[in-house]
């Protein structure tokens, strides 16, 4: 999204570069940089090409808490609203990224009511304030006995998490069998990862696309 094109393919992206704020809760500022790093230099990506639109920060040490608990009940920490807000406006974002959700949240995750205000009335209200995008990275609950991939209706905690987003994609290994057709060993497979638009309420849900792992 920054550099305005698929980083692959090297086809132009219809909305051209965008500004985007990458805000983690999971690893350092040094982790970060490093990977940045390491997709730039993999895919001949200038500091030109980036052109000052990205920006990576590590909340890891400072957590930002969209929604706590007060006497058991869910509320919105208008500190963290203004903090990112202004971050927004200033830097004129157009997409910001929480990664991992769990870390920018101190309510109950499996709270449909708890989520429902973490979503919609944080994150929700600062797209809607600053007319930006917001893109909420959540991980997968256990896989049942028997259950061979994961779907969007398989996201931790409360169902209402993926019904308060308007789109929703999960990511899956490649499967034996898929790998077996193509011949590719166990440890092969494991960096083959297909990504699928399981809810999409503004548009058709589209074909799977693929990703592999460079390490």
């Amino acid at each position: 999204m920054v550099a305005g094109f698929d980083i692959a393919t090297k086809d132009k992206l219809p909305d051209g570069a965008l500004r985007v704020w990458i805000c983690n809760g999971e690893e350092d500022q040094d982790e970060l940089d490093r990977r940045v790093a390491a997709a730039c230099q993999h895919y001949g990506i200038s500091r030109t090409d980036l052109g000052g639109r990205l920006f990576v920060q590590s909340v890891r040490d400072t957590p930002l808490r969209i929604a706590t608990l007060l006497n058991n009940r869910p509320v919105i920490n208008k500190d963290v609203v203004k903090y990112m807000v202004d971050f927004i406006e200033r830097d004129q974002v157009d997409v910001f990224m929480i990664d991992p959700l769990v870390s920018f949240h101190g309510v109950v995750e499996n709270d449909n009511n708890h989520m429902d205000v973490a979503v919609k009335e944080g994150f929700g209200a600062i797209a809607n304030r600053t007319n930006s995008a917001g893109e909420l990275f959540h991980h997968p609950g256990k896989p049942r006995p028997g259950q061979a991939e994961t779907t969007v209706e398989d996201g931790r905690g409360a169902s209402s998490i993926l019904w308060a987003v308007r789109s929703a994609r999960v990511f899956n290994f490649m499967t034996p069998e898929e790998a077996a057709k193509l011949g590719l060993s166990e440890d092969e497979r494991r960096l083959h990862i297909r990504i699928t638009n399981g809810k999409a309420n503004a548009g058709p849900l589209g074909k799977a696309k693929w990703m592999r792992l460079v390490v």
